[in-house]
Protein backbone atom coordinates (compact mmCIF):
# COMPACT_ATOMS: atom_id res chain seq x y z
CA UNK A 1 0.00 0.00 0.00
CA UNK A 2 3.18 2.50 0.25
CA UNK A 3 3.43 2.63 -3.09
CA UNK A 4 0.00 3.32 -4.00
CA UNK A 5 -0.43 6.21 -1.34
CA UNK A 6 2.99 7.36 -2.35
CA UNK A 7 1.56 7.96 -6.16
CA UNK A 8 -2.01 9.29 -4.97
CA UNK A 9 0.16 12.30 -3.06
CA UNK A 10 2.62 12.38 -5.68
CA UNK A 11 0.24 13.19 -8.46
CA UNK A 12 -2.48 14.80 -6.09
CA UNK A 13 -5.15 12.11 -6.99
CA UNK A 14 -8.28 11.68 -4.53
CA UNK A 15 -8.55 7.89 -3.83
CA UNK A 16 -12.00 8.25 -4.46
CA UNK A 17 -11.04 8.87 -8.15
CA UNK A 18 -9.63 5.55 -8.62
CA UNK A 19 -11.33 2.60 -9.62
CA UNK A 20 -9.17 -0.93 -9.55
CA UNK A 21 -10.52 -3.19 -11.58
CA UNK A 22 -9.71 -7.28 -10.40
CA UNK A 23 -10.44 -10.21 -12.88
CA UNK A 24 -12.22 -13.14 -11.19
CA UNK A 25 -9.89 -15.69 -12.94
CA UNK A 26 -6.99 -13.40 -11.28
CA UNK A 27 -8.61 -13.26 -7.59
CA UNK A 28 -9.36 -16.49 -7.64
CA UNK A 29 -5.93 -17.55 -7.33
CA UNK A 30 -5.49 -16.80 -3.86
CA UNK A 31 -8.44 -15.40 -2.41
CA UNK A 32 -7.93 -14.43 0.79
CA UNK A 33 -5.06 -12.33 0.10
CA UNK A 34 -7.33 -10.72 -2.98
CA UNK A 35 -9.80 -9.76 -0.05
CA UNK A 36 -6.82 -8.58 2.05
CA UNK A 37 -5.41 -6.25 -0.78
CA UNK A 38 -9.01 -4.93 -1.65
CA UNK A 39 -9.99 -4.08 2.25
CA UNK A 40 -6.77 -2.07 2.46
CA UNK A 41 -6.75 0.07 -0.77
CA UNK A 42 -10.68 0.54 0.19
CA UNK A 43 -9.47 1.78 3.31
CA UNK A 44 -7.56 4.48 1.52
CA UNK A 45 -10.92 5.42 -0.47
CA UNK A 46 -10.19 3.69 -3.51
CA UNK A 47 -13.12 1.53 -5.07
CA UNK A 48 -13.06 -1.56 -6.33
CA UNK A 49 -14.93 -3.30 -9.82
CA UNK A 50 -15.08 -7.32 -10.44
CA UNK A 51 -14.13 -7.30 -14.50
CA UNK A 52 -15.01 -10.01 -16.73
CA UNK A 53 -17.29 -11.45 -14.09
CA UNK A 54 -19.28 -15.14 -15.08
CA UNK A 55 -16.84 -16.02 -17.61
CA UNK A 56 -14.34 -18.78 -15.97
CA UNK A 57 -15.22 -20.41 -12.78
CA UNK A 58 -17.27 -17.74 -10.93
CA UNK A 59 -20.35 -18.06 -9.03
CA UNK A 60 -22.61 -15.50 -7.20
CA UNK A 61 -20.75 -16.33 -3.82
CA UNK A 62 -17.85 -15.40 -5.40
CA UNK A 63 -19.69 -11.81 -5.39
CA UNK A 64 -20.53 -12.42 -1.45
CA UNK A 65 -16.51 -12.78 -0.83
CA UNK A 66 -15.10 -10.08 -2.32
CA UNK A 67 -15.71 -6.67 -1.26
CA UNK A 68 -15.66 -4.66 -4.28
CA UNK A 69 -18.35 -2.06 -5.24
CA UNK A 70 -19.34 -2.95 -8.53
CA UNK A 71 -19.31 -6.03 -11.03
CA UNK A 72 -18.86 -5.31 -14.76
CA UNK A 73 -21.09 -8.01 -16.68
CA UNK A 74 -18.97 -9.55 -19.32
CA UNK A 75 -19.35 -8.36 -22.96
CA UNK A 76 -19.36 -11.98 -24.41
CA UNK A 77 -23.10 -12.16 -22.59
CA UNK A 78 -23.91 -8.79 -23.30
CA UNK A 79 -23.36 -8.66 -26.97
CA UNK A 80 -25.36 -11.44 -28.02
CA UNK A 81 -27.96 -10.99 -25.45
CA UNK A 82 -30.45 -9.75 -28.22
CA UNK A 83 -30.52 -13.08 -30.06
CA UNK A 84 -29.65 -15.38 -27.16
CA UNK A 85 -32.16 -15.41 -24.24
CA UNK A 86 -29.79 -17.42 -22.24
CA UNK A 87 -27.50 -14.50 -22.47
CA UNK A 88 -29.88 -12.25 -21.38
CA UNK A 89 -31.27 -14.25 -18.55
CA UNK A 90 -28.05 -14.45 -17.28
CA UNK A 91 -27.46 -10.36 -17.46
CA UNK A 92 -30.58 -10.35 -15.99
CA UNK A 93 -29.33 -12.30 -13.12
CA UNK A 94 -25.80 -11.04 -12.75
CA UNK A 95 -27.43 -7.49 -12.27
CA UNK A 96 -30.28 -8.76 -9.66
CA UNK A 97 -27.54 -10.33 -7.41
CA UNK A 98 -25.24 -7.20 -8.06
CA UNK A 99 -28.39 -5.09 -6.96
CA UNK A 100 -28.89 -7.76 -3.86
CA UNK A 101 -25.65 -7.34 -2.80
CA UNK A 102 -25.89 -3.31 -2.94
CA UNK A 103 -23.20 -3.04 -5.35
CA UNK A 104 -22.80 -0.98 -8.88
CA UNK A 105 -23.53 -2.70 -12.31
CA UNK A 106 -21.37 -1.91 -15.21
CA UNK A 107 -22.24 -3.53 -18.47
CA UNK A 108 -19.28 -3.90 -21.21
CA UNK A 109 -19.84 -4.23 -25.05
CA UNK A 110 -22.70 -2.00 -25.50
CA UNK A 111 -22.61 -1.91 -29.34
CA UNK A 112 -26.29 -0.65 -30.25
CA UNK A 113 -29.58 1.65 -28.73
CA UNK A 114 -31.70 -1.59 -28.34
CA UNK A 115 -29.11 -3.34 -25.85
CA UNK A 116 -28.56 -0.21 -24.00
CA UNK A 117 -32.26 0.10 -23.56
CA UNK A 118 -32.90 -3.03 -22.59
CA UNK A 119 -29.95 -2.98 -20.04
CA UNK A 120 -31.20 0.33 -18.67
CA UNK A 121 -34.49 -1.54 -18.01
CA UNK A 122 -32.54 -4.67 -16.14
CA UNK A 123 -31.05 -0.98 -13.78
CA UNK A 124 -27.31 -1.65 -15.31
CA UNK A 125 -25.75 1.24 -13.59
CA UNK A 126 -23.37 2.02 -16.56
CA UNK A 127 -22.83 1.37 -19.77
CA UNK A 128 -19.73 0.79 -21.21
CA UNK A 129 -19.30 0.58 -25.55
CA UNK A 130 -18.52 1.85 -28.63
CA UNK A 131 -22.47 2.73 -28.04
CA UNK A 132 -21.41 4.78 -25.29
CA UNK A 133 -18.15 5.91 -27.33
CA UNK A 134 -15.27 4.89 -28.89
CA UNK A 135 -11.84 4.38 -27.31
CA UNK A 136 -10.41 8.53 -26.87
CA UNK A 137 -6.68 9.89 -26.94
CA UNK A 138 -5.76 11.40 -23.52
CA UNK A 139 -5.76 15.06 -25.38
CA UNK A 140 -8.94 14.32 -26.89
CA UNK A 141 -10.14 13.64 -23.10
CA UNK A 142 -8.36 16.62 -21.73
CA UNK A 143 -10.10 18.85 -24.24
CA UNK A 144 -13.68 17.81 -23.73
CA UNK A 145 -13.20 17.68 -19.76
Amino acid sequence: MPLVEEKLAQYGVHPQQIIFEVTESASLTNLGATQDMIKKLMELGCEFSIDDFGTGFSTFSYLKQLPANSVKVDGSFVKDMKDNPIDRALVKSICEVARALNKTTVAEFVEDEETALELRKMGVNFLQGYHISKPLGINVITERY
